[in-house]
């Protein structure tokens, strides 16, 4: 019986010591209305990278030539 009960108390100790859930941290989920904001943001994003690496690839090209 002993040995049943310390196989237990393991048990419950390893349950206890499971962080909660809202403890864990993390992003939380987004809502439906803010999807589209989002998609927006990430657009743009990728808008002014890829003119950022437009403008540099124009740079090099230049410097190419010059030399």
């Amino acid at each position: 019986m002993t040995q049943s009960l310390g196989t237990h108390l393991r048990w419950q100790k390893g349950v206890a010591s499971l962080p909660r859930l809202k403890s864990v941290g993390g992003p939380r989920a987004t809502s439906i209305s803010n999807v589209a904001a989002i998609q927006r943001e990430h657009a743009e994003t990728i808008a002014s990278m890829k003119q950022q690496l437009a403008e540099k690839y124009t740079e090099h090209q230049c410097n190419l030539k010059e030399h």
